[in-house]
């Protein structure tokens, strides 16, 4: 697994997308990110409400593991994931990790 985007690895891609999820589901061309760096009680309506102001958001999903949102292109998604970088999802929380977003894995 590659660096996520803006910490290294030379392109926004980390190591290309050999592997990557980009498509199923009936949205053709469409790309998938994991959310990890959530609080446990974290919920997908809250996660849907970070990422629904980006062009090109889909959909959002949520598993034990993490997050996962699906955007319309590689393009969309990676600029989601630049200005996404360092994101706080609980301010309030002192320690509260910042979000963890990569490309997932075809699954």
């Amino acid at each position: 697994e590659g660096p996520p985007y803006g910490m290294g690895g030379g392109t926004p891609y980390g190591r290309g997308m050999q592997g990557m999820h980009t498509g199923g589901g009936g949205s053709c061309g469409s790309i998938t990110l994991s959310v990890g760096g959530l609080p446990a009680d974290a919920t997908r309506r809250e996660l849907a409400h970070v990422f629904r102001q980006f062009a090109g958001y889909l959909s959002t999903e949520m598993s034990p593991s993490g997050g996962f949102v699906k955007f319309s292109s590689m393009a969309l998604a990676a600029s989601a994931m630049g200005k996404l970088r360092d994101y706080r999802f609980d301010e309030e929380q002192p320690g509260s990790p910042t979000l963890r977003l990569t490309f997932s894995q075809a699954r």
